[in-house]
Formats: structure tokens, sequence, C-alpha cells
């Protein structure tokens, strides 16, 4: 909710940076007497007004690459279960089953044995509990990553036009574009 509200924000702000880009366009179009110039703003122009349509489509971009990402994560999850198979009563094998087997599995171990078995199953459960901890890490990373890219989001919309203007190409656009497929996808 905190994220949709500060990307609210900054697509108003982003609007209100919009309309000053565009009154400088409008601006140098009116003083520019060279048609080289001319031809220039307008391209800007176009690009202004692609980079709006940008911002209003954002939303639904985001929501597409999400729910592609989820379809994705799904058909993952579909394979893994169809792997494990059938485990008891005919319920397929869940996340509960398998993970909780295997860390119950181990915590049995290290507590019942001695000796050099101790020793292995202790290192077996260290190597675990950092792969958790790997996992979580890489998890809160993405999640604050993925924040952060559809916070700025209009922002880098707005500098569409701009960009565009210099070589014909939106490169801060199309990078936030891939680092946010990236780690959604993640």
């Amino acid at each position: 909710e905190s994220v949709t509200g500060v990307y609210f924000l900054c697509r108003i702000l982003a609007l209100a940076i919009g309309l000053l880009v565009l009154i400088y366009i409008g601006i140098r179009m009116a003083i520019s007497t060279i048609a080289s110039d001319q031809a220039k703003y307008k391209k800007m122009l176009m690009s202004w007004v692609e980079s709006v349509i940008i911002i209003f489509l954002m939303p639904y971009l985001m929501s597409l690459i999400f729910a592609f990402g989820e379809l994705l994560t799904d058909s993952f999850y579909e394979l893994r279960n169809n792997l494990l198979g059938t485990v008891a009563e005919g319920t397929y094998g869940t996340y509960d089953i398998f993970e909780d087997t295997i860390r119950s599995t181990t915590t049995d171990l290290v507590f019942s044995l001695s000796g050099l078995k101790l020793t292995m199953w202790s290192i077996i459960y260290w190597c675990l509990l950092f792969a958790e901890m790997k996992f979580l890490w890489t998890y809160l990373k993405r999640f604050l990553m993925v924040g952060f890219l559809i916070v700025i989001s209009p922002l880098i919309t707005i500098t569409y036009s701009i960009d565009k203007a210099g070589d014909g190409k939106a490169q801060a656009f199309s990078i936030w574009f891939k680092e946010f497929i990236v780690n959604v996808l993640i």
C-alpha cells in the first residue's frame, strides 16, 4: 500500500515535470527559425506524447509483467508437485510436506546421534539454515528493488522524451524495463 501511495505521488510529480517539459518544448519550437531545429523539437514533442502515454499505460504494463511472473511461478510449482508425486492418501506433495520432512529429519538426527555422524548432520543442518537465510535475503532484496522500481517508474518515463531527443533511444527507460522484468522474474 505504501508503494502504491508513493507511486501515485511520483506520477503526479512526473506529470507536473512533464508539463514543464512541454512548455519548454513549445517555447523552443516557437522561437526556433531553423528548419533542422524545428524538426528536432517536433521529434521531442512526439517523444513527449509517447512518454505521457507510457505514464498512463505503466500500471497495466507492470500488472502484465506481474501476471506473467505468477504464471511462470505457478507452472514451476505444478511441475514440482508432479515430480514429487502422491505423498499420502492421494494428496500431492506440497511445500509443508517436502521441506518440513527434510528439516525435521535433519533436526531429529542432530539430536539423536553422536560422534562423527552428529558432526556430519550438524554440517548439513547449518548448510540448510544458510541456504534458507540466503533465499530470505534474496527475496527481501528483490522485494525492495521491485518496490523501488515501481516508485521511480513515472520519473523514468518523463525522462523518456529528453533522453530520446539526443540519440533517438531511451536508454534510461530500457534499462529500467529490463531491470524490472529481471527482478519480477527472480
